[in-house]
């Protein structure tokens, strides 16, 4: 006579079962989503891309308007000396 009751050796068998089914659609899940990440043309928010377009018309802006100022004040400078 074994000293496990009847039916425990099914029992465990159905829960590692039950168990490995689950790692396989956890798996399965996760690859999916680094599949649907990695098909992604971009990972940036999409927030990104405006705001280097920004940063380059300021960058712009900033450049036109030293070169306009400088130029008006050595012009000052050389009208009053």
């Amino acid at each position: 006579m074994s000293e496990y009751a009847p039916g425990t050796f099914q029992f465990a068998e159905r829960t590692m079962q039950l168990n490995v089914e689950e790692s396989h659609r956890w798996a399965h899940g996760e690859r999916m989503k680094r599949q649907a990440r990695a098909g992604r043309v971009q990972n940036k928010p999409f927030y990104c891309s405006i705001l280097v377009a920004l940063g380059q018309r300021f960058s712009i802006w900033g450049a036109e308007l030293q070169e306009r100022y400088s130029t008006a004040d050595s012009a000052r400078m050389t009208q009053s000396a």
